[in-house]
């Protein structure tokens, strides 16, 4: 059995959603949930601890935060883009144009990236 999650559900929404249908798979409920964080994941807490992370000169992996490297390269490729940081290479592939890997070996944070860290470390404490 396989439920589709829309981005707008919450944690709650799926919990009353298998509550009310009797799932007592705890596997399926616990794969369910994680497949529900990548959805409701805080970007912005995301983007802080990559550019925290190449601050303290730590190359971060997506590993690190648990989640899926699809996702992470887009982050990554989003804070590359907006001048964050620089020398991040994301490799695709050519047809699906899914992310192949993702190198932060290079990348140095910029003023811009060390802005947002000092206007928003506190926030996500």
């Amino acid at each position: 059995m396989f439920y589709r999650i829309r981005p707008s559900l919450t944690f709650s929404t799926v919990r009353l959603f298998l509550w009310s249908h009797y799932v007592t798979n705890v596997t399926f409920y616990s794969i369910l949930l994680n497949r529900l964080e990548v959805y409701c994941l805080d970007k912005g807490k995301l983007i802080l601890d990559i550019l925290e992370g190449l601050n303290n000169q730590e190359e971060p992996k997506f590993y690190d935060f648990e989640i899926d490297k699809q996702t992470f390269g887009e982050i990554v490729e989003m804070i590359q883009e907006k001048g964050f940081i620089s020398g991040a290479s994301i490799y695709r592939e050519c047809l699906e144009n899914k992310v192949i890997s993702v190198s932060l070996y290079n990348a140095k944070i910029e003023l811009k990236g060390l802005n947002y860290i000092e206007n928003n470390i506190m926030s996500h404490i």
